[in-house]
């Protein structure tokens, strides 16, 4: 029997699903294994934690780890998180604005949102404003993470956590499914001047916005 039109595209359309999630899900697979196998526990990384953790009422935390697989701080694993650094060295203040950073993905659960964002990208992987959308979304879980981050601190502090930003940035593209920070995936401009000088908005338009 001749194959109808709408068996062919919904072959086309299963074909790119499961490649595009093949595709990062061995990506992320293979970069899991050797960040891991390389990594090796923080000296007095669970006290460190402990401190950048202040506040934020977490139930449970990350394990953190130095791996010379990363060229940036990241977060990653769903059943097991951790936190991974590069191996280089880290002033007290900026470790401590790290480990916050990380935390605050942690505790707002990103990387499911992360997930979500992968399926529906895979779903609809023939649609170029999705990707533009994903693309969008991720800026937008960054953004929101530094919010909270310097949530009601002065500027002195939101200087010193854009100068942190700014320093831990890597020059590769992360994997899918972590918090690695790309300078390709960030727009930096718009994202220190949302830290330095965060703006208000009226509950009604925030109201509005959370509608549409």
């Amino acid at each position: 029997r001749p194959i109808s039109h709408g068996v062919l595209f919904f072959a086309i359309w299963l074909a790119g699903a499961v490649g595009f999630l093949l595709w990062h899900g061995v990506q992320y697979g293979i970069f899991r294994r050797r960040a891991l196998a390389e990594a090796q526990p923080l000296e007095d990384g669970q006290e460190l934690l402990q401190q950048a953790a202040a506040d934020l009422q977490l139930k449970a935390m990350p394990h953190v780890a130095v791996s010379p697989a990363v060229q940036g701080p990241m977060l990653m694993g769903f059943a097991k998180p951790v936190v991974l650094l590069p191996q280089r060295f880290y002033g007290q203040q900026e470790l401590t604005l790290i480990l916050r950073h990380e935390l605050v993905h942690y505790k707002l659960h990103d990387l499911w949102y992360k997930l979500l964002l992968l399926i529906a990208n895979a779903i609809h992987w023939f649609n170029p404003l999705v990707w533009l959308m994903v693309r969008q979304a991720n800026r937008d879980v960054e953004q929101v993470c530094d919010a909270f981050v310097v949530r009601n601190q002065d500027l002195e502090y939101r200087k010193a956590y854009s100068m942190t930003i700014l320093q831990t940035m890597a020059n590769q593209r992360g994997v899918a499914l972590s918090t690695y920070l790309s300078k390709q995936a960030q727009s930096s401009k718009q994202r220190f001047a949302a830290i330095l000088y965060p703006k208000r908005v009226k509950k009604g338009i925030a109201a509005l916005l959370a509608v549409a």
